[in-house]
């Protein structure tokens, strides 16, 4: 009910509203006192779980927690229509509801994906993106991806790290394919067709026999090896020097060839031969062709081992 603030006229009014009781008189004894009366509900929705805590007061305040519900969809979005999509599907704009629905996924259309010569397709699931091959280049597409084919393998230098190895390699190699071993570092192999056999730098045999033979014959396929080395020597009493002495010939089986290029300002005719195991030389003077005895004379040694 109303209640005037005292007096005997009424300057200020109290009234009490909705959910507001206001009890006393006004008096010392009995002061007004406003107080209110209200309770606080809350309604779960298939979209949303609410809680509420608390008691209201400032110590412990009202506490509303939302929490999305396990039912929750995009569809409870306004602007979503999207009651039964399927697998796969996503959301896509109507513009005819103005709300997004579910659709299958727009695939490329074709000539929308822009390329250079060395690539085929569109990117469209009828014509997907590929790697154009140059047959001539010896390039593939495989399951493990890009790589060489076996023609383009069989012209490259092949690698290995032992005879043992390349033995084992199931790839048949073309006729005069390169291979290298890490064993025998420096020596290239080639293919005859058959077998592996020494390149030999270029160098071909067309002899009846070697200048020397130290443990057999040229076998006509094992490496050749070119010897370009210089001497300065003193003869002795019969004019003889050592041209290839044993330790330029430790680890050689013979002499294809030999070469001796006289030098300085001595004139003199060397003479080789082959001795056991070196290649000796025998100086003779130019003026009368007697052997150039304790002499000192230098020149060039070229000669191809095997």
């Amino acid at each position: 009910m109303p209640r005037c603030c005292g007096g005997a006229t009424c300057s200020c009014l109290i009234q009490n509203g909705d959910k507001i009781v206001v009890t006393g008189s006004g008096t010392a004894q009995d002061p007004y006192v406003i107080s209110g009366n209200f309770d606080l509900q809350v309604i779960d929705t298939t979209a949303f779980n609410l809680s509420l805590g608390g008691t209201g007061t400032a110590d412990d305040p009202y506490v509303l927690q939302v929490t999305y519900a396990s039912t929750a969809t995009l569809g409870g979005i306004p602007d979503v229509n999207a009651p039964a999509p399927t697998n796969g599907q996503v959301l896509g704009w109507d513009n005819t509801t103005h709300k997004w629905t579910p659709r299958n996924p727009t695939t490329a259309a074709s000539g929308s994906v822009l390329h250079d010569t060395s690539a085929t397709g569109d990117g469209s699931s009828g014509t997907p993106l590929a790697v154009r091959h140059d047959t001539a280049g010896f390039t593939q597409t495989t399951a493990g991806g890009i790589g060489l084919t076996d023609t383009g393998k069989r012209n490259l230098v092949l690698h290995y790290a032992n005879a043992a190895t390349r033995a084992s390699d199931t790839l048949t190699p073309a006729i005069n394919t390169v291979s290298m071993l890490d064993s025998n570092p420096g020596q290239q192999d080639y293919w005859t067709g058959s077998q592996w056999v020494p390149v030999t730098n270029g160098v071909e045999r067309d002899l009846g026999s070697e200048f020397m033979a130290l443990s057999g014959d040229y076998d006509g396929i094992s490496p050749i090896t070119l010897v370009v080395r210089q001497v300065t020597v003193t003869t002795d009493t019969n004019g003889y020097f050592d041209v290839l002495s044993v330790t330029d010939l430790a680890s050689a089986a013979g002499v294809l060839s030999c070469h001796f290029q006289e030098a300085g300002t001595v004139p003199f005719k060397a003479v080789l031969n082959p001795n056991i195991n070196v290649v000796g030389g025998t100086a003779y003077r130019l003026d009368d062709g007697t052997a150039y005895a304790t002499q000192s004379i230098s020149g060039i040694v070229t000669a191809y081992l095997y």
